[in-house]
């Protein structure tokens, strides 16, 4: 890595903010006006450096260029609040696409992003006048039930790790929302409703595929694990996104999971919040381990949701007793197969939208992630913070977003994590508009 800094990747990014990179037969801008090729491939105008052992490169994969009748949706992210005009996605189909797509951007002096779930804040895994490097066509997904090891593609998101691994019976931490990328909350660090059993997503990860610079404007790929680049593993465990290279694949330690019990308990109105809120705080951090727990305040409904791993009914309300006792709340509880009660929970939620795939705070709390996550992403810049509280968010107004957009509700999200230190237990706390 010591061959190109990340300042020498970014370099562009400045000048693209203020005037267009121009590129044979297509000039861009950062207006949806941007002229367009209909050549089956882009050709820099200037022409690419003259490396030894490197040839030109060409963009592989499903290309997509402005003027494409896909352009609009492949251009758009999850939040439509951030709109980008990219020169060209580069969908991968495969590694090499990605090396090519990294040597071509290198080559032609353009500035990058990479992208995967599109759920990153703020825009991060787009750019105007640049290359967006699009990995969530990888999705395979290998599983070795004997060595209790899995490895997936960057292209695969949260719903799809956790049924295919939960066919078998397995499992790892990830988040709630099904359509994040499984690589870029791990990279986050990973934070989710098995945090307290197995630990934060990272904890799970042993090794990920990875292409990196080479040379003067060449790209390579690397293999990243305890016995070769042990420290590269080590960094992507929490600090991946946006700093080290494009992770195209990720193993992780699985783990054995039959069935557990799910509860959903909602109190209609605020007024028992007070109460709930105490009784929360007070019972989750010293119950078993196997219980993991997310508060949801709304406008008008408290909703709780309990993870018991391998529990039965009885079990999990007995628990849960100290918070179910305060008012008059509605009570379920499903026990059954992880991946069906997760896909099962996703159907729900896109009735009723959750929150916390997406959050718009202060000025000053968006300076801090910033600072913190590069705009240059690995499979997604999508931070987890531990133990931070987001100020409540106001509801944006938006240039072309759907009406749902623009009909945001504040709800505030707070879950539990373990702590680094062993026993120890923070509180993770999330404000974000539900969209």
């Amino acid at each position: 890595m010591s061959d190109l800094s990340r300042r020498d990747l970014l370099r562009t990014s400045a000048a693209a903010g203020v005037g267009a990179v121009v590129v044979s037969g297509l000039a861009a801008a950062d207006t949806p006006n941007i002229a367009y090729t209909s050549a089956p491939r882009i050709e820099a105008a200037d022409h690419p450096s003259k490396s030894p052992g490197c040839p030109p490169a060409t963009l592989t994969g499903r290309i997509v260029r402005p003027g494409d009748a896909s352009y609009t949706d492949a251009r758009l992210g999850w939040d439509q609040l951030f709109s980008h005009y990219p020169l060209v996605i580069a969908f991968a189909q495969e590694t090499q696409d990605v090396v090519n797509a990294l040597t071509w951007a290198r080559q032609h002096n353009i500035a990058l992003r990479v992208r995967s779930g599109r759920h990153a804040l703020e825009g991060w895994s787009n750019v105007d006048n640049g290359i967006v490097i699009d990995v969530s066509q990888l999705k395979s997904v290998q599983i070795d039930p004997g060595a209790r090891i899995a490895t997936v593609g960057a292209g695969v998101n949260q719903l799809e790790g956790v049924t295919a691994l939960a066919k078998q019976n397995f499992a790892v931490t990830t988040g709630s929302e099904g359509s994040v990328s499984l690589c870029g909350a791990t990279l986050g660090g990973g934070l989710g409703p098995l945090n307290r059993w197995l630990g934060m997503a990272c904890d799970s990860l042993i090794a990920a595929e990875v292409v990196i610079p080479s040379g003067h404007d060449c790209a390579k790929v690397i293999n990243a694990d305890l016995q070769h680049h042990s420290d590269l593993l080590w960094a992507l465990r929490g600090a991946g996104n946006g700093n080290f290279g494009i992770v195209t694949q990720l193993t992780y330690k699985v783990y054995p999971l039959d069935h557990l019990a799910y509860v959903q308990a909602t109190w209609d109105g605020l007024g028992d919040l007070y109460g709930v809120f105490e009784a929360w705080q007070r019972t989750v951090p010293s119950a078993d381990s196997r219980l993991g727990s997310e508060l949801e305040i709304h406008k008008s409904q408290i909703l709780l949701s309990a993870w018991l791993v391998d529990g039965a009914t009885p079990q999990a309300r007995e628990m849960l007793a100290p918070i179910l006792s305060v008012g008059t709340p509605d009570v379920t509880v499903q026990v059954g197969n992880w991946g069906d009660i997760f896909a099962a929970a996703q159907s729900r939620s896109h009735k009723s939208p959750r929150i916390g795939s997406s959050s718009r705070s202060s000025s000053k709390s968006r300076s801090r992630r910033r600072r913190s996550t590069s705009s240059a992403t690995s499979c997604e810049t999508l931070p987890q913070r531990r133990a931070t509280t987001s100020s409540m968010p106001s509801a944006g107004r938006s240039r072309g977003s759907p009406p749902a957009a623009r009909r945001s509700r504040i709800a505030t999200r707070f879950s539990t994590a373990r702590s680094a230190q062993p026993g120890g237990l923070v509180q993770h706390s999330q404000a974000s508009a539900t969209r």
